[in-house]
């Protein structure tokens, strides 16, 4: 008896083991099918994320029309998110800049009353009045300034600093020519991208290098360095610099430390807003020539991806 039980159990392991192989084999093969099945389906997924990545970025308005049929009607939507989105913006920059036409012309004429009220004699109320419409006429430049930059349209555009920065600094160079300041430019980041419109950058650099320009006593250097997924441009001046307690005051809207320095306190507000609006940072320290040293630090454009 039991040698036959052990035959048994011999012809039922000899059954069972190509069985149990052949079983295993249609198991993975069910599976990896399964999985290929998968990323198959989930395929035209991941190119519509490369292709908002690239609209993120700058580099495309849109996602193409040529994605698979299975993702046109998702593909249409998004399309129109952004083109709405981007309508909507634009009416709201053309609204603003209409609305600040439109008050600057009350503006005056409260202005010039303003001044015969000091020449009758109403010097106190003159003053007040005049007070007040200054006040309103920097509210109604710096939120036109903030229109114009195109930073809430074109979110994803991109420019090469070192290229905006050179042109820039020629420019002073031009406008200062006999004036005894010497403009620099020092860089180890001539390749880098950043997330960030031309027209944006050239109004920041341009602002910066213009207030470095009022205080500097003979020179002016902006730098340019690569911090991995981020690049700073520093611009130092060789002036008096700005005090460590007035440092974040001068972001204010209108503020000036120095009532006799031309301008009107608007550069630095301005570049503190679009530096915040593309995620980057503006702070000030003392520079290596002893003036003031501004920072402003961006993102990479491959760091949006």
């Amino acid at each position: 008896m039991g040698v036959d039980e052990r035959l048994i159990d011999e012809e039922m392991t000899r059954i069972h083991l190509p069985l149990a192989a052949s079983l295993g084999i249609i198991a993975i093969g069910l599976i990896g099918g399964a999985y290929a099945q998968i990323a198959y389906g989930l395929h035209p997924l991941a190119r519509i994320r490369q292709e908002v990545i690239a609209v993120r970025s700058g580099q495309n308005r849109q996602l193409p029309d040529d994605l698979p049929s299975e993702v046109q009607p998702l593909v249409t939507e998004l399309n129109g998110m952004i083109a709405a989105n981007l309508n909507m913006v634009e009416r709201a920059r053309v609204l603003a800049g209409n609305f600040a036409h439109a008050l600057k012309t009350p503006l005056a004429v409260l202005s010039a009353e303003a001044k015969e009220l000091e020449e009758r004699g109403h010097s106190e109320t003159a003053r007040l009045l005049s007070e007040q419409c200054s006040r309103m006429a920097l509210l109604i430049d710096y939120q036109t300034a903030r229109a114009r930059a195109s930073s809430l349209t074109n979110a994803g555009a991109f420019s090469h600093p070192a290229d905006v920065v050179r042109d820039v600094i020629s420019a002073f160079s031009r406008l200062n020519a006999g004036r005894g300041k010497a403009f620099e430019l020092d860089s180890d980041a001539t390749d880098t991208v950043v997330a960030c419109d031309p027209n944006d950058l050239t109004e920041m650099v341009g602002n910066l290098i213009d207030n470095a320009a009022k205080w500097a006593r003979e020179r002016v250097v902006v730098s340019l360095r690569d911090l991995g997924d981020k690049v700073e441009i520093l611009v130092e001046d060789d002036g008096p610099g700005i005090p460590a307690e007035h440092r974040q005051a001068v972001f204010g809207i209108g503020v000036r430390l120095d009532e006799k320095m031309p301008g009107t306190g608007l550069g630095l507000a301005i570049t503190h807003d679009l530096a915040a609006l593309y995620g980057g940072q503006l702070r000030i320290e003392r520079s290596r020539y002893d003036g003031a040293a501004v920072h402003l630090v961006l993102n990479k454009l491959a760091a949006l991806s």
